[in-house]
């Protein structure tokens, strides 16, 4: 459990400085266990985002397995609530070894 936990400290971490990364998923997880940590890899989709804008994005990034279903569904979404979404499913499958669907 202490992986979830730092992701969604790192996760954090960025969405306060406005950074979402919009492509997490476990791939995206480097864990080092030897120091007890976890970094986020592959910024290829990474947007600054404005907290105050309230802005909607249009664009499709990420991987289908690990994105909401507004993204899916070609609709307008928030990207840090996408995020955090994917968190979600990368937490699932860290404490089941499998995906949620």
């Amino acid at each position: 459990m202490i992986w979830v936990s730092q992701v969604i400290s790192a996760v954090h971490y960025m969405h306060v400085r406005g950074i979402v990364h919009r492509d997490l998923k476990l791939e995206n997880i480097v864990i080092f266990p030897e120091e007890g940590i976890i970094k986020i890899s592959d910024f290829g989709f990474a947007k600054s985002v404005s907290v105050d804008d309230g802005g909607l994005s249009e664009t499709y990034c990420g991987s289908k397995s690990y994105s909401a279903p507004e993204i899916l569904k070609g609709e307008p979404y928030n990207p840090y609530k996408s995020d955090v979404w994917s968190v979600g499913v990368i937490a699932f499958v860290i404490v089941t070894d499998c995906m949620p669907y």
